[in-house]
């Protein structure tokens, strides 16, 4: 993204080593869900604003959209951010709105999907 939209010049082994260390909130993330969900004898648990949902719906656009404001997909958000400023040099500015557009066409492509869900 950074190379082709962004105009950044890096080498693919350092943004290979930077996906590998953000994806390892990834690995926290399940440290953390999956205790919850043996205590609660199901896999829909929420660490996104859908955990304030009555019911989980998947239905419910609103709940779908709320699913996508997840902590640990922030916290990568915010890493990727962190990482776009100091492989390609980029502003803060620039860097928000290059991985801004990565999540939130991400975010799209999850609540229509999810629509689609046997659980809908």
């Amino acid at each position: 993204m950074g190379n082709f939209f962004g105009g950044g010049n890096a080498k693919y082994m350092t943004i290979l080593a930077t996906a590998l260390h953000i994806s390892m909130v990834d690995v926290l993330a399940g440290a953390v869900k999956i205790p919850l969900m043996l205590a609660q004898k199901t896999m829909l648990v929420h660490s996104s604003l859908a955990m304030f949902f009555s019911d989980f719906d998947l239905s419910d656009i609103w709940f779908r959209i709320a699913m996508q404001a997840d902590i640990f997909k922030i916290w990568k958000w915010i890493l990727w951010i962190i990482a776009f400023k100091v492989i390609y040099k980029y502003s803060s500015k620039k860097a928000f709105v290059l991985t801004g557009i990565i999540w939130f066409l991400g975010a799209v492509i999850n609540i229509i999907l999810q629509g689609f869900s046997p659980l809908a």
